[in-house]
């Protein structure tokens, strides 16, 4: 769509990672303040043949589609970088499956 009006394939790439990814971020966020945790959206709803063809999507826009380019111009953009909130969901999250990996590692004795 973006490409579609004129926007690189950098542009078109920033708002799907905007529209799905950090959208997904921030409302397991909102959920885990909520009582509902262990919820990973993206991994749910998001599959990879369904995420839009960028090496098309570059012709058209009469470039080649770079990722990792891509990925960089990205991280560039502070507004698609997760909330401080959304960080500490995910951190929190990353802890308990570390503590729940080490419990069960414990529990077989390894």
């Amino acid at each position: 769509m973006a490409v579609k009006a004129g926007g690189s394939i950098e542009i078109a790439y920033a708002l799907n990672q905007m529209l799905c990814i950090r959208f997904a971020d921030e409302a397991e966020a909102y959920l885990a303040t909520r009582g509902v945790a262990e919820v990973d959206l993206v991994e749910m709803f998001c599959r990879r043949e369904d995420e839009p063809d960028w090496q098309s999507a570059a012709l058209e826009a009469g470039s080649t589609f770079d990722e990792d380019a891509c990925e960089k111009f990205v991280a560039g953009i502070d507004w698609l970088k997760p909330s401080p909130e959304v960080l500490e969901v995910q951190a929190a999250r990353l802890r308990e499956r570390e503590r729940t990996t080490i419990l069960k590692d414990a529990s077989h004795g390894r």
